[in-house]
């Protein structure tokens, strides 16, 4: 059994594997799923939430092992990154040329 997780922010779920076929679900970022199968360009995997069922493209996610794929949180599988990672200052410095509406963003998330 092969297992991987999705390493792009949202990708569609379809029913059949084919980009025209409808979409069925969603997965998000960092999901866990188990592969069932491949075809073509496609891979009928399980999500490890939910259990739900669906054909995805074999490019909108990264192998990883059953070891990491059974670990209790997913939140330490390498090539995963935490949702709070995902927006951080990286300077004390407050930047300067920035409208009001920027600033606003930019205050609050400096102030978190």
């Amino acid at each position: 059994m092969q297992y991987g997780i999705i390493n792009l922010n949202l990708i569609a779920v379809r029913k059949k594997n084919s980009a025209k076929s409808e979409m069925i679900s969603q997965f998000f970022f960092g999901e866990l799923i188990k592969i069932i199968s491949k075809k073509d360009n496609w891979s009928l995997v399980v999500s490890k939430i939910d259990n739900y069922e669906g054909w995805i493209r074999g490019s909108q996610f990264l192998p990883i092992s059953e070891k990491d794929y059974s670990k209790p949180s997913a939140k330490k599988v390498k090539g995963a990154q935490e949702a709070h990672e995902a927006i951080r200052i990286t300077s004390l410095k407050k930047p300067s040329g920035l409208d009001s509406m920027n600033m606003k963003l930019y205050n609050l998330i400096y102030d978190r």
